[in-house]
């Protein structure tokens, strides 16, 4: 599948997006200092289940636009731009998978505007930012309550359509594999 780039004028600026395949829309939130770079591998991946996978620079990043105003990078105009990038798409609602920084985005564009995301997954989600742990006796503990942790967390894919649920768990299992087990 081949990435294509547009530019789309959404709540007040220019942003720019990459986008692959065809189907319902996936939209991907990067995190910090990243951009839509960050997701090329999952582009491809979504594309080739048969989803329109989307992965825009945020406001501020890449080629979006950057506004001087500090007041202008509120929780309310982040969620602003994911809602008017699925309207500038021509979509009704979205998938919304967040990473770092575009988890919060991608949680509170389900909060603010549930009429216009299905679904929200943050795939980092298992040990971001703590401690591994280095005794063996206690990892094996924390193994258990980890996998917990992590089926609780799939819980709401249920509802989604299968190919984007096993892709999601696949990258969770491959978080999980390549970085052990936190505490």
């Amino acid at each position: 599948m081949e990435i294509t780039h547009k530019f789309l004028t959404t709540n007040g600026i220019k942003m720019h997006v990459a986008m692959a395949g065809e189907g319902p829309i996936v939209l991907l939130c990067h995190g910090f200092p990243e951009s839509w770079y960050s997701w090329r591998h999952q582009l491809k991946a979504l594309a080739g289940a048969g989803y329109c996978a989307v992965a825009p620079d945020m406001r501020g990043y890449g080629q979006t636009d950057k506004p001087e105003a500090i007041d202008q990078y509120t929780m309310l105009h982040l969620t602003g731009d994911m809602v008017g990038l699925v309207e500038a798409l021509g979509f009704r609602d979205a998938v919304i998978v967040g990473h770092d920084w575009g988890a919060p985005v991608a949680w509170h564009s389900a909060l603010f505007r549930p009429d216009k995301s299905r679904l929200v997954r943050k795939p980092g989600a298992c040990g971001a930012g703590i401690k591994r742990v280095s005794r063996r006796g206690r990892r094996e503990e924390r193994r258990g309550r980890r996998e917990f942790e992590m089926e609780s967390s799939l819980r709401p894919l249920r509802s989604s359509p299968r190919p984007l649920r096993e892709i999601l768990d696949g990258c969770a299992a491959r978080i999980i594999g390549k970085f052990g087990v936190f505490a």
